[in-house]
């Protein structure tokens, strides 16, 4: 695994950050690895997505009106991906996008939120996606679906103005966890071993343009009898990171902790000797 770059960094201060990290937390995987159909991709930074419709259908009030604690649900897809080689420890890959071996597509449907912020003068608004509602996959040409996902918090995202023009833009975070895969060595990690449901997630975010303004209210029954709804479609563009729950500290970073564990060691020797 490569080794992160450190400067001006103690023992010590080493063997603090080790022992910091959360058991739990998500870290990005760095050159990680999709056995596609087409073949075998590897050193991969991120997955980049140059193309993306997303249809929202938003509850209003009964004036036609956004109000916090509004609800919506979404459907789409996100295509054109192609990948950033691994050249940046966490997720500052940069360069140019390499082609794929199979053209991929990322689809879900039946994810919901609420509105949690909105300006009346404005129109911008924010959100969030409610966890485990709705579905996503992962499909190939000639390769059928490859993998399934699960919406997860913290999930969010915002829009400039709800009800404005075309290119009015925005941005969204999605975070997925891995649910099923058709073959368990689809995702590895940069040592080859199997990024498998129950600890893999994926991080997808875009910015966002209006395509088809907000359309006039209308009934729509989506979330209540006789509700008004509005829908808007956007476009999207962003990237896509892989990343583990738990993962065991880099050796880098164990090799840390070890020089600050012998280095207090030897202060506290230092110490006996002395007195």
């Amino acid at each position: 695994m490569k080794l992160r770059k450190f400067a001006s960094v103690t023992a010590i201060a080493g063997s603090i950050m080790a022992v910091s990290l959360p058991a739990n937390a998500l870290v990005i995987q760095d050159g990680w690895q999709m056995n596609l159909p087409g073949g075998n991709v590897n050193n991969i930074g991120h997955l980049v997505v140059s193309g993306g419709q997303t249809t929202i259908t938003q509850e209003l009030d009964a004036g036609g009106n956004i109000v916090v604690g509004s609800r919506f649900e979404n459907f789409g897809g996100l295509f054109s991906i192609t990948m950033t080689p691994e050249n940046c420890v966490g997720g500052c890959d940069f360069g140019a996008p390499t082609v794929l071996p199979n053209t991929l597509e990322y689809s879900f449907s039946g994810l919901s939120g609420t509105v949690t912020s909105f300006n009346p003068g404005t129109g911008a608004v924010g959100f969030v996606f409610d966890a485990g509602v709705g579905s996503a996959q992962l499909t190939a040409n000639g390769g059928g679906v490859l993998a399934t996902f699960t919406p997860q918090s913290p999930s969010g995202g915002s829009l400039a103005n709800f009800f404005g023009a075309v290119n009015t833009s925005g941005t969204s975070n999605l975070l997925f966890s891995l649910a099923s895969v058709a073959n368990p060595n689809l995702f590895q990690n940069l040592l080859g071993n199997n990024l498998l449901p129950g600890s893999t997630f994926f991080a997808i975010d875009t910015t966002n343009q209006i395509f088809s303004p907000a359309s006039a209210p209308s009934q729509c029954g989506l979330f209540d009898v006789g509700d008004l709804c509005t829908t808007l479609v956007v476009t999207q563009q962003g990237k896509i990171d892989a990343l583990v729950q738990g993962q065991v500290p880099e050796p880098s970073i164990l090799a840390l902790l070890g020089l600050g564990i012998l280095g207090m060691g030897v202060t506290a020797r230092r110490r006996v000797n002395h007195s």
